[in-house]
Order: structure tokens, then sequence, then C-alpha cells
């Protein structure tokens, strides 16, 4: 029998559910907050009947994750978990402690299938999305491991938000009730690499979160080159896109954008950036590269000169100082990769509110908290997004648009086969079911499987 994972149940649902089996309404709201104080089994919920315990112990199950891997810095005290999920997949969390509190990124799906050439978490392609109850075990287990109360909430971890939207937006219902974990929406950010119809959808909400947008290219050659998700959701309808977001919702919107040294730091590209936020409040977090052997890309020299011409359009451009990279954190292949945690953290402190500060620190850190050091040649997988041929055009011979994906409730095409450019990964394609992170002590399944356990990567994302 398939059992209910009660923890991605709405307080309402719950109580429904306990009213259909003769229990009093008020039970609802008593199964609710143990499951948000941490209770793993029914048994620990001592003020309900023990025969109310074991009926619900036979219908519903409790998601609870366990710590495959921490670490801790001993700068600064930023821990970094490794969970592994009931299923044996493993994904990341990481938890950093700044003076205006405690905040936690974290992951949405079990890799990612956007395809960005500088993210490597994408490389082994998407596995599955994440439940509702794992994106709150992240918050809530993080919160009880580490005896520090959460108070705002990032989701730029692993996976797209966006192509889990439906999941998304029931976490943070979960994660922002009173009767919970109880964090405001003005607290909370997500993060989208430019998934159009999850942008708009969004907008309809009208939450008061933060949405940072992983720009990196204000024109379309660029960005298609380093960001295959443009094959499908061009720049311009991105930022179209944003524009309608920040005219329904009032909210100004983060642009992150790696200098890439001759990719997309010529002053035409900041002066196009600048015409293409014109008309709403934005503001450009530049994050310098680091120059890792690996990577194609290299730092850009001309950060400086790129931050001052998008200031003289009269644009809020900050860069992120990269002052230390004197911590190692280990990969989970247990291999080293510096990071310039210590000067992260001196840009947060220098700064104000949570709104003002967390974007222009946080989004460079985030892709190599998630990655291992090592070469990933062994990888060979699609992206969702592939290469348009550089002679596409917007017609066809037939003279009909080129198709866009069409499913709109997580924007982009799950059945991988609805028009150009658009494909689905290796990793789902062979039936992969688990991400084969070694730490997890779990075997690599599937041929995708297999090739990730012997493999890693590198972002160049990082101080």
């Amino acid at each position: 029998m398939t059992m209910t994972d009660i923890k991605s149940m709405t307080q309402e649902e719950i109580t429904d559910a306990l009213r259909a089996m003769g229990e009093p309404a008020f039970r609802g709201k008593q199964v609710f907050s143990w499951l948000h104080k941490g209770a793993t089994d029914f048994a620990e919920m001592n003020n309900l009947s023990k025969p109310l315990r074991e009926k619900l112990g036979k219908e519903f199950t409790i998601t609870a994750p366990t710590v495959a891997r921490k670490q801790v810095s001993r700068l600064d005290g930023t821990v970094k978990y490794l969970w592994e999920l009931r299923d044996g997949n493993c994904i990341e969390t990481v938890l950093m402690s700044y003076h205006h509190g405690n905040t936690v990124c974290i992951s949405s799906q079990v890799g990612c299938r956007m395809g960005c050439k500088f993210c490597a978490s994408t490389i082994a392609g998407k596995v599955r999305d994440l439940t509702p109850s794992e994106m709150l075990d992240q918050v809530l287990f993080t919160q009880l491991d580490s005896g520090k109360d959460i108070s705002n909430i990032v989701l730029m971890g692993i996976g797209e938000p966006l192509d889990n939207r439906a999941n998304v937006l029931r976490f943070l219902q979960l994660v922002n009730h009173p009767e919970g974990l109880n964090i405001g929406m003005r607290h909370i950010s997500l993060s989208t690499c430019g998934v159009v119809p999850g942008i708009d959808a969004l907008a309809e909400e009208n939450l008061q979160l933060t949405l940072s947008v992983s720009l990196h290219a204000p024109d379309s050659a660029t960005r298609s080159r380093i960001m295959p998700v443009n094959n499908a959701y061009d720049v311009e309808e991105l930022f179209a896109a944003c524009h309608r977001y920040f005219k329904k919702t009032g909210r100004r919107i983060s642009f992150e954008y790696a200098m890439i040294d001759g990719v997309n730091d010529h002053d035409w590209q900041a002066d196009l950036l600048a015409e293409r936020i014109r008309g709403m409040p934005g503001h450009v977090n530049l994050i310098p590269l680091n120059d890792v052997v690996e990577s194609e890309f290299k730092p850009s020299r001309r950060v400086a000169a790129f931050q001052k011409r998008l200031e003289s359009h009269g644009l809020t451009a900050t860069v992120r100082r990269s002052l230390g990279g004197d911590i190692d954190l280990v990969g989970l292949a247990g291999l080293k990769h510096p990071l310039g945690l210590g000067d992260l953290l001196e840009d947060l402190r220098q700064g104000g509110g949570f709104d003002d500060v967390i974007f222009r620190a946080l989004f460079h850190m985030i892709h190599l908290m998630f990655v291992r050091s090592r070469k990933a040649s062994v990888y060979k997988s699609t992206p969702l997004y592939t290469t348009k041929p550089q002679n596409a055009s917007k017609k066809t011979a037939g003279g009909t648009e080129n198709e866009k994906p069409q499913d709109l409730e997580n924007g982009i095409d799950r059945a991988g086969h609805s028009g150009r450019g658009v494909g689905v990964c290796s990793a789902a394609a062979a039936g992969a079911v688990a991400v084969p992170h070694r730490a997890c002590g779990q075997p690599a399944r599937g041929k995708a499987g297999a090739a990730a356990a012997d493999a890693g990567a590198v972002s160049p994302l990082a101080g």
C-alpha cells in the first residue's frame, strides 16, 4: 500500500484527513505542530492516543533525512550538510551565520537539467524533484542539528526551483505557516536561471520573497553559449518577464553576473544590460571567477571598468570582493578546493539588511558549495536545452514558429520531444534513480550513476 507523505500536507489537509478518521479538528493542529518540530515517528506524539498513533503510522509516512556528511568551517562556522534521503539520493544544504541572522541555502531538486556551463550540479542531469517535505526537512533538520534558529532561506542550491514550481510553492506555504517554522516571505529568496513561464506564474502568486535571476549575459548569442536555457527562453523574453514581475509585485530583482574574460565583459554588454533593466529597479551583482584550470572560462580583467560603466547609467552594481582563499572545503569525493568564505562573510557583514546584502555575496558561493573538485570529462549528459544552430531563425521552412516547451507547470518540456533545441538529459533517460555520491555509501545505479560515481566537477563561480 502506498503511504501518504504527511509532512507535505498543509494543516488544513491534515485536519480533513483526521476528521475522516473520526477525530476532532484540533488533532490536525497537534499533528502539524509535531511534524514541524521535527518528530520522525508518530510514537513521539504523546498527546495523541496510542490507537490514533498506530492508525496514522499505517496510513502516513514521515520524511526525515540522515546526515551523510557534515563539514564545519573553522574560520567562520559555516556548515555544509550532505543529507541522505530515504531512497538513497543525496542533496546538500549550507548554513551561514551573519549579524542579521542565520541563513540556510537549500536544494530544490536532486541534480539539475538546465545545462549551465559554469554549474557542476547540472552535469549528471536531473534525477528527480524534491518533495515539499524534503525541502522543509533541510531547514528543519539543519536548525535542529546546529542548534541555531533559521531566520533566512535561499533557494539557490542544487536544482532549478521553477522547474519544480508546484512543490516549491507548497514548501513556501508550509515554511511560512504560523504554526510551523513561521519564516516570513521577505526573508526568503529564490534564484532562477530564467524559466520564463515560471517567473510569470510566480508573479501571479504575488509573494513578498526576493527573486534573483542568474543572468550572466545581456545578449542572446553570449547567453546561449553559457546558459542553454536561453535557447528556450531568449534573454529578451526573460527581461520582459522580469519587467512584468516587477510591475505585478513591486519587488526589486537581483541580477547575478559572473565576469568572464572576453566573453561577457565588454562595454557594449554593460550598455545593453543597463538598457534592458531600465524602467525597473534592479541590482547587478558582479561575480569575479576563480581561475580554475579545468574550466574554459577565465576571470575577467575588466570587472572595475564594467562596474563603472554600469554605474554611469545610474545602475546599482556591486562587486563581490575576493579577500582570502584560506578555507578549504572537502568535496564529496574527498578532494579539496579553495573557497574564499572569509571574504564572503566580510562582504555580508559590511552590508545592511537581508534584501540588500544577501544577494551580493551568496550566489557566487553556492555553486561551489555543491560541487566536487575533479574533472568531469566522463560525463556525456545532454542538457535540457541544447545549442541552437548558428543559422537558426525564428521561422522554420514551413513558416511556423520554432516550438517552445509547452509544459507551463514547470516551464519545460518534460517529455523531452517538443521543439528544436529541447532534449531530455541522459541521466533521466538512463533511468538513474540516485545521485551516486560516494559519501552516501550508496552504490552507483544505472549507467549515468556509474559515470557520476567516478567523476566530479569544478565551478569557477567562487572567490
